[in-house]
């Protein structure tokens, strides 16, 4: 009985400082969460421990914060989760992200669908759209992290780092195998398992040639 009575105080003095509060019983705010002003939070988001957030964000529904900091105009789409991390003014996170473990994202970056990102540093107007792992790497500004990458950290023992310069590449459903760098305006064709460093501007691609098996398909399907 207490605590809801403490929940509720402290969601209307959130809603008295100028913010938005959709169906406030289904959200949770704990007492050391700061909210600057103008902050849109959906129904069942919870806001927990020494967390900020920035002037005109947006909480979407089912999101978690935790002991992290929101810059000013961050869009948090559904369900995605935030520990332990900052997310700089402007970006985008979700819906159904996961940030966490000392991450930083960057200005005006894009961190979309099913994309986690461990303990990495990721550079302003970066886009990381789709279904990716970005785990102990650090990004550089605009570069784009395909659908289905991998940051391949852990060798069952350690932890490795990749770093990934600016203006660079990274296709779909590449395998980048840490410790590793790629460098500024570099490219990483779709598909490819990157095990060695790539320089500045240059082009890495590594697929198994494709063999067609004339008639094999109708075989196996009859």
């Amino acid at each position: 009985m207490a605590e809801n009575v403490i929940r509720l105080r402290i969601l209307q003095h959130w809603a008295n400082m100028g913010n938005t509060l959709h169906q406030p019983e289904s959200i949770w705010i704990e007492p050391h969460v700061s909210l600057e002003g103008d902050v849109e939070v959906h129904p069942n988001v919870s806001l927990k421990g020494r967390t900020k957030i920035g002037k005109g964000s947006v909480i979407g529904k089912g999101c978690l914060v935790e002991n992290s900091t929101l810059g000013q105009g961050v869009v948090l789409e559904p369900y995605s989760i935030v520990r332990d991390s900052i997310i700089e003014d402007g970006a985008c996170i979700g819906p159904f992200a996961h940030i966490r473990n000392q991450s930083r994202v960057g200005q005006n970056s894009h961190i979309g669908n099913f994309v986690e990102v461990k303990k990495s540093l990721v550079g302003r107007d970066v886009k990381a759209k789709h279904l990716a792992y970005i785990g102990d790497a650090h990004i550089g500004e605009n570069t784009n992290i395909g659908a289905g990458v991998v940051f391949a950290n852990f060798d069952g023992k350690r932890k490795y780092e990749t770093y990934v310069g600016s203006n660079a590449f990274v296709g779909s459903n590449s395998l980048l195998i840490a410790p590793l760098r790629v460098g500024n305006f570099a490219y990483i064709a779709g598909g490819s398992v990157i095990n060695k460093d790539v320089p500045d501007g240059d082009l890495a691609i590594s697929r198994p040639k494709l063999r067609l098996l004339k008639g094999k398909g109708e075989e196996k399907l009859k």
